[in-house]
């Protein structure tokens, strides 16, 4: 059946207000098309039934306030003879054609005629096209709500597996604190105890007892660096930027590396999974720095433009080869790198690295602005 020219353009207008304006209320976007489409037709009135469970309901109607008879309403609610065209018995002339997707009926197109008004069968033609695209439209903001729903479940998913982590990284330094390190200190005062309680017997163990403190005090400074790796203090009570500059300096200084810091538009505390995937972020950049790149210069970037966070960390140290490293996973520098991308992905970003042999590295994490409350 070929369409005229007029009834062309209304379909295209009736696609183009269903597919060309996405970012359009769905429901506005039917209501105008079914307007277009009685227009077109120089119909009476028109509706939508959607399938709900067993039986279709009135979603759209056009105009807003006309009221189907309850014969009619009745019919069309039944999902009976759905894949096929049904029409009234008696002078009252309707027409309700089926609205695909995929081949499968999922609901009814329905248009009442003004008295004396009959449809051709190229008008029916075009009530049936116009159906389909008008059922797509809907199957496909349902789809569109669904994985907006599974995206803030993911969401909110996430950052429980964030607050999760982080606590038990919060209570592993407690226990490391409240007992290691307290038996470390204990060990100390064992050693000062030797010393007083026979000094003749201390004087010949002296080498053994200086070595077994030079060991512990190394062993407590590890364990303090870890503790403060696994909570960190500074984040929570200063802020992102001051926690990034304090453990950039604790962190380098033992190497002699130089540290340039420059942050810009920073907008103020952001919520705290956010804040603790750039500070976490941040922190394994620089202790692979510390630990790997050799380096003389490292510089730590962290601006807000365009609502995101973008942290770089780039140094001029000995650099690695990225894809060699990442293929290898079970590697500590692998396991380092993956989870910085993942800690990333967790709360909608990505983060970039960038590093060939005797290049140095760089590091880029976009990560999304969202922050902890409104100004003011």
């Amino acid at each position: 059946m070929t369409l005229q020219p007029g009834q062309i353009s209304a379909l295209r207008q009736v696609t183009c207000l269903v597919t060309c304006q996405a970012g359009e209320n769905i429901d506005q976007q039917i209501g105008a098309a079914l307007q277009t489409l009685t227009t077109e037709l120089g119909a009476k009135a028109a509706a939508i039934y959607w399938q709900e469970g067993e039986r279709l309901t009135c979603r759209y109607q056009c105009p807003a306030e006309y009221v189907h008879d309850q014969h009619t309403q009745r019919r069309l609610s039944r999902p009976v003879r759905l894949n096929q065209v049904i029409r009234p018995v008696g002078n009252v002339f309707w027409l309700a054609v089926p609205m695909r997707v995929g081949g499968q009926a999922l609901g009814r197109l329905w248009v009442l005629c003004n008295p004396g008004r009959f449809l051709s069968a190229a008008e029916q033609e075009l009530l049936l096209l116009a159906g389909n695209q008008l059922a797509l439209a809907l199957e496909n903001a349902r789809m569109c709500r669904e994985i907006n729903h599974l995206a803030e479940r993911r969401g909110a998913l996430l950052r429980r597996l964030i607050d999760l982590r982080e606590e038990r990284g919060r209570s592993l330094a407690r226990e490391l604190h409240d007992e290691v390190s307290q038996s470390l200190v204990a060990l100390l005062i064992d050693v000062d105890t030797i010393y007083a309680a026979d000094p003749t017997a201390a004087a010949t163990l002296q080498p053994h007892l200086e070595r077994l403190r030079t060991g512990v005090l190394r062993i407590t400074d590890e364990i303090s660096r870890i503790v403060q790796d696994l909570r960190p203090s500074l984040l929570e009570d200063l802020g992102l930027e001051a926690a990034l500059r304090r453990y950039a300096s604790q962190r380098l200084q033992s190497s002699g590396t130089a540290i340039h810091v420059h942050l810009a538009g920073q907008p103020g505390r952001l919520t705290p999974h956010v804040e603790t995937a750039i500070f976490r972020i941040g922190q394994e950049a620089l202790s692979n720095v510390a630990r790997h790149a050799q380096a003389a210069n490292v510089w730590v970037d962290l601006v807000c433009d365009d609502g995101a966070r973008t942290l770089t960390i780039r140094d001029d140290g000995v650099g690695f080869d990225v894809r060699s490293i990442l293929e290898r996973p079970w590697g500590m520098q692998a396991v380092g790198l993956i989870g910085m991308q993942e800690r990333a992905e967790q709360i909608g970003g990505r983060v970039v690295i960038e590093s060939s042999s005797g290049a140095g590295t760089l590091i880029t994490a976009i990560l999304p602005l969202e922050r902890a409350c409104d100004d003011g």
